[in-house]
């Protein structure tokens, strides 16, 4: 495991300035899947926006993240801890390959999909449906 780039705390606030003036992203936040941020971080690497989305499994939390040079977020390291810091340690995230023709690829951002509160997958590579349930009162490790 690499040791994690330093990075400074987030700050909560508005959709970064870089990103105001791309009109792909304006009309998007407009009429499209950002018209539904409710929330909005950034440091001096990354910004991260977040949507409640309701599904079947219950609220969904929608996550865009970019880094400010607007180059592919693709560092599992730095999704992870993202993840962490943002919506918890102990929270399931999932990232999604749709079928082709579901396929929305308008912006370079990185979507993660924060699943609802105690929600476990069925399947993973520590999978045991026995200890699945002990799992969830366990310490994160620091």
């Amino acid at each position: 495991m690499t040791a994690p780039r330093p990075w400074k705390p987030w700050r909560k606030g508005p959709v970064p300035r870089e990103w105001r003036g791309e009109a792909r992203l304006e009309r998007m936040a407009q009429d499209g899947y950002l018209a539904g941020v409710t929330q909005t971080w950034a440091n001096e690497w990354f910004a991260v926006m977040a949507r409640p989305v309701a599904t079947p499994w219950g609220e969904v939390t929608h996550v865009l993240i970019r880094d400010l040079p607007n180059t592919p977020v693709r560092d599992w390291n730095d999704l992870m801890r993202i993840k962490d810091e943002l919506f918890g340690a102990w929270t399931v995230a999932v990232e999604v390959y749709p079928s082709r023709r579901d396929v929305i690829d308008e912006a370079n951002m990185t979507h993660l999909w924060i699943l609802p509160e105690g929600f476990a997958l069925p399947f993973g590579l520590h999978h045991n449906p026995r200890l699945a349930s002990s799992r969830a009162s366990e310490e994160p490790a620091t």
